[in-house]
């Protein structure tokens, strides 16, 4: 299981199971993806 969580953590894809504040933490050294940034519709 350690094995498993070290390759996802070493793969740089997104990641699914974070806190609230980690979330935060990644988005300020990752960047937002597009997918997730709000867009306006006016």
């Amino acid at each position: 299981m350690q094995a498993k969580a070290l390759r996802r953590a070493l793969s740089g894809e997104t990641p699914r199971t974070l806190t609230p504040w980690e979330w935060e933490e990644w988005y300020a050294a990752q960047g937002k993806e597009s997918e997730f940034e709000y867009k306006n519709s006016d």
